[in-house]
């Protein structure tokens, strides 16, 4: 099953919030269980932001709502912060054969539309795009991109169980210059927000309401301080970590590395890392031993940030559960790698700081 995050903007001009509330949409299908663990991986004024208030669906997967085009096209798109590229399915502008979604974007609709230079293509770890590129006027709540560069996918693989979801916003740290425009720092040049960075604040229960904040932080959504610390890549959101596991008196490490991405459902790691805390968790029973289930320890710079298990353990739809982990095998140049999905992001509100070149942690409220 997926969550969903369905979004609600609130602009602040002089003060004063405004909101738009979009209602939340469920499907009536279910993802298989090998899906299930991971979809896709990879202030002008004081309290002068943008906002997009967004609501969660049954823990497993967020989306939003955008427009393209004139008059403007809805679309659903996953705001993905390990991709550097908003893409879309789309029709063919030059063939009758209907797209695999019926969220779509058709490029005859648009009086705006432009053809832009390049071929898109692009790879996930289980799917791949391709199509064209075209420019024109996108729609994040309240805000227009005009111009705004994207990729248009006209074939898609291996994105079937999908059909709700159009495609990927990506909000990277680094990104690509020949690919699509950033959405951030496009932001942020045309005077639409006060700095170049956001935040993401993700509810731990489907009633929660969770929300992506262009242009700064909503301190009304953090329960401490902001802690932050460097970034080392120049194109992840990455930073380095002392350790991960269920024992937070155990030995730091300095070989570790994190990077935090919204488009994970779940905690993903060198198999060296979370197949002994699986192997642990094994030994408890997830409903009957839930109260004695330890909390999974994340040391960022000596600083220890616990998950609590009504966090990481996630149940299905056969009224069972499972654990918010995964083992993944990275290539060996990368060394000991956990992504920071989703199941860190419910327990931390996250600042992407692009303008101060780090990132940000604070309790979520």
């Amino acid at each position: 099953m997926i969550k969903y995050l369905i979004f609600v903007l609130l602009v602040a001009e002089l003060y004063a919030l405004q909101s738009i509330t979009l209602q939340k949409k469920e499907l009536d299908y279910e993802i298989p269980e090998q899906d299930n663990q991971q979809i896709w991986t990879f202030l002008f004024k004081e309290d002068d932001f943008e906002l997009e208030s967004i609501k969660n669906y049954k823990n497993q997967q967020f989306y939003g709502e955008i427009t393209i085009g004139t008059p403007p096209q809805k679309l659903n798109v996953i705001f993905d912060t390990g991709s550097d590229t908003l893409w879309v399915a789309s029709l063919n502008p030059n063939s009758k054969k209907k797209s695999g979604t019926h969220l779509s974007f058709d490029p005859k609709l648009s009086s705006t539309l432009r053809p832009a230079s390049g071929a898109f293509e692009i790879e996930y770890g289980k799917g791949s795009a391709n199509g064209k590129y075209y420019e024109d006027t996108v729609g994040i709540g309240n805000l227009k991109l005009e111009g705004f560069k994207f990729g248009a996918a006209f074939q898609y693989a291996d994105f079937s169980s999908l059909t709700e979801l159009s495609g990927v916003a990506g909000l990277p740290y680094i990104p690509d210059e020949e690919t699509s425009t950033n959405i951030v720092q496009y932001m942020y040049e045309h005077g639409l927000i006060p700095e170049e960075s956001f935040s993401i604040y993700l509810s731990k229960t489907p009633q929660g309401s969770s929300q992506l904040i262009f242009g700064g932080v909503d301190m009304k959504l953090a329960a401490s301080e902001f802690k932050y610390y460097p970034l080392i890549e120049e194109s992840y959101w990455m930073t380095p970590i002392r350790g991960f596991g269920l024992n937070k008196t155990a030995k730091p490490r300095n070989d570790m590395l994190a990077i935090i991405d919204s488009g994970s459902s779940l905690i993903l790691g060198s198999p060296e890392i979370i197949k002994p805390i699986l192997d642990f968790l094994d030994d408890y029973d997830c409903e009957d031993d839930f109260d004695e289930l330890p909390p999974l320890i994340v040391n960022i710079h000596g600083d220890i940030y616990e998950i609590p298990p009504e966090v990481y353990v996630i149940p299905d739809s056969r009224r069972t559960c499972f654990y918010g982990l995964k083992a993944t095998q990275f290539p060996s140049y990368m060394g000991k790698v956990v992504i920071l999905g989703d199941v860190f992001m419910r327990a931390y509100y996250t600042h992407f700081d692009k303008a101060h070149d780090r990132i940000g942690f604070a309790k979520a409220a």
